[in-house]
């Protein structure tokens, strides 16, 4: 999957990213999205999904404590991607996360770098957790590399971690603990997106609907 292209460009006519808490009636949206090609061979499953296993899917979610997803949007108009959190874990204040675009039109405009912007600030300061990970197939560099732009090291090489397509795939875990975000990398990324801290307050670089 192509990110950004790891490009800073500015975002053009698309500055608030809205997120809203996924509901019953984006499954299909969000299942016709996971089936593309582009999508589901960077996951770790990548078979074409029925509606049934998604309806079971997304009521198994639900239920789940530990686990958040969000649909996002480009100022408020169409629906672009998807973004999740997941092993939420409150008492030792860490958790993953994953962000695809399904909109594949989408891609190459920033949008992506605007998301992983809003979804590090909620988790350090909304959330107040102190460490946020993510997973990788060592082959999808462009995500990798997606990640390490705004700070994310990697912390972990897992061998032959995935069985999928009768072999096995190695998976690179990548991290960024709180203090680096706030006091190395935010002020950076702000810089290279285009955004200051005053839009950020008046809510129009992103925003978190309930």
């Amino acid at each position: 999957m192509n990110y950004d292209n790891n490009k800073s460009e500015e975002i053009k006519g698309e500055n608030l990213i809205i997120f809203h808490p996924l509901r019953e009636g984006d499954l299909e949206l969000v299942r016709t999205w996971r089936n593309q090609d582009e999508i589901r061979n960077n996951m770790y499953t990548n078979h074409i999904i029925s509606p049934e296993e998604h309806l079971a899917w997304y009521q198994k979610i639900s239920k789940g404590p530990g686990v958040r997803y969000w649909i996002f949007s480009a100022d408020g108009m169409e629906k672009i991607g998807l973004v999740h959190l997941y092993d939420i874990d409150l008492k030792n204040r860490r958790a993953f996360w994953g962000i695809y675009l399904g909109n594949l039109s989408s891609q190459g405009k920033g949008i992506g770098s605007r998301v992983e912007f809003a979804v590090l600030d909620y988790v350090f300061f909304a959330l107040n957790l102190n460490k946020l990970n993510c997973e990788v197939l060592a082959f999808n560099k462009s995500a990798i590399n997606f990640y390490k732009k705004f700070g994310f090291k990697e912390e972990g090489d897992f061998k032959q971690h995935i069985f999928r397509d009768g072999r096995f795939y190695d998976v690179v875990r990548l991290t960024m603990l709180k203090q680096e975000w706030t006091s190395q990398h935010r002020q950076r990324m702000k810089e290279v997106i285009g955004i200051t801290e005053e839009q950020i307050a008046r809510k129009r670089v992103y925003v978190w609907e309930r």
